[in-house]
């Protein structure tokens, strides 16, 4: 079985493969060969242009997360970054479109009138819901991706491939983004949020270095001036009260890094029941380690491994997730000397696992 083929497989724990086959081509990651769109059951919120109870916004965006772009954003409206609700965050490094819902009575109409622009995001006002939008009012998510090819060797090679994918499925792992791509970090964040040591959080906040980290990061990190985007690391450099900006990064960010933690456990869960039971058993729901009735079945020897103390579980949040999953409405074409390849996913599920079984190593971000 083919184990560990791209390096950042090793940081977020996703250890396995379907095929021992790649396209042959390196794919980098940018903002003109991926595209993301989200795709939301607005029938279900009563979605209209007159008016309702929530406002929609159409974030369009390339290279900035979706946290930093909301809290730019904020700026125009005067309220708090807490009050934007989203269903999912989508990728830095991408051209994306996703939906942004604000309670109505928060905002000025007037301010609805023209788009938010900036060189890399444009925040446009679309509509109206009738109640607030909910996790399950999103379907999932359409991808898209653009290889060059010169001859219709790629084409035919992407076709092989992803008839494999969409026959057998791949693990449900959660993708490098989750993690953090050029800082794989999020999930060490997390875990040092659970065993409760500050010290080390903020260490890795401020300090970590990493091979793939921008040039401006590294040096704002050796020389401590924490300017640009670099929120979280200014909020905790100036803080006079460390407990207590912790705990609002934690709130800013919607406790995304115990989540990315919970994330990376159930990584290894997926590594684990492919070892034991076999490719096929993962077509079913397996828990989070916040399950606490499940930890004994599935995560006892995975937490001991990692030296969390059952006191600490309090911590993590309990959701399940089926632990295999397959590209929907595959489409692949020829355009010049390109190859276009488009598909959805369930929400919760990351393009970068199927970018990462197509190309292997030759995945760069």
């Amino acid at each position: 079985m083919i184990t560990y083929r791209h390096p950042l497989d090793y940081g977020i724990g996703a250890k396995y493969y379907l095929t021992h086959e790649k396209l042959g081509v390196e794919f980098r990651v940018n903002n003109d060969n991926f595209y993301v769109e989200e795709i939301i059951d607005f029938n279900r919120l009563g979605f209209n242009d007159k008016t309702g109870n929530y406002i929609v916004f159409i974030l369009e965006k390339r290279n900035i997360d979706t946290f930093n772009a909301l809290y730019n954003v904020k700026k125009h409206f005067n309220i708090p970054v807490e009050n934007f609700i989203i269903l999912g965050l989508k990728d830095k490094v991408a051209t994306t479109k996703q939906y942004v819902f604000i309670k109505r009575e928060l905002v000025d109409p007037d301010s609805l009138h023209e788009d938010i622009i900036s060189k890399n995001y444009r925040f446009k006002f679309i509509g109206y819901t009738l109640r607030k939008p909910r996790v399950d009012d999103l379907v999932g998510n359409k991808f898209t991706i653009v290889v060059n090819a010169q001859d219709n060797t790629i084409y035919h090679k992407l076709r092989i491939l992803v008839d494999k994918i969409a026959s057998r499925g791949l693990p449900s792992y959660y993708g490098y983004q989750r993690f953090g791509v050029k800082r794989v970090n999020t999930h060490l964040l997390g875990k040092y949020l659970v065993l409760e040591r500050i010290d080390l959080f903020i260490h890795e906040l401020l300090h970590g270095i990493y091979p793939s980290d921008e040039t401006y990061s590294l040096i704002k990190r050796v020389i401590e001036t924490y300017t640009g985007g670099m929120v979280y690391e200014r909020m905790i450099k100036v803080s006079r009260d460390l407990f207590s900006s912790i705990n609002k990064v934690r709130s800013m960010t919607r406790d995304l890094y115990i989540d990315a933690y919970t994330s990376y456990l159930y990584n290894l869960l997926l590594n684990k029941i492919i070892e034991k039971t076999g490719w096929e058993a993962l077509d079913n729901e397996y828990p989070t380690i916040g399950c606490m009735e499940y930890y004994d079945e599935y995560y006892r020897d995975i937490a001991e491994q990692e030296l969390i103390p059952e006191s600490k579980l309090i911590y993590f949040k309990c959701w399940f997730r089926r632990g295999l999953f397959k590209p929907m409405n595959n489409t692949i074409v020829r355009r010049n000397n390109s190859v276009l390849y488009s598909f959805t996913l369930r929400k919760g599920c990351y393009a970068s696992i199927v970018l990462r079984e197509i190309f292997k190593e030759d995945l760069i971000y």
